[in-house]
C-alpha cells in the first residue's frame, strides 16, 4: 500500500508555501492525488519530483 503525506510536510520538501503547493497540484505540476477535500502527495513520487 503507498504511503501518502500531506500537504504540510510536502510544502517542506518543496520549499513552497501549502497555498502554491495546492495550486500546482490542481494543476498537475506536482504528482498528487485528491482524497476527498484533502491533497495527499505519494512519497515514494517526492523523490523524484524534484
Amino acid at each position: 500500500m503507498p504511503s501518502y503525506t500531506d500537504i504540510q510536510t510536502a510544502a517542506r520538501y518543496y520549499a513552497l508555501t501549502p497555498k502554491t503547493l495546492r495550486k500546482l497540484a490542481r494543476h498537475g505540476d506536482v504528482p498528487a492525488v485528491k482524497i476527498g477535500s484533502r491533497w495527499r502527495f505519494l512519497l515514494p513520487a517526492l523523490d523524484g519530483a524534484a
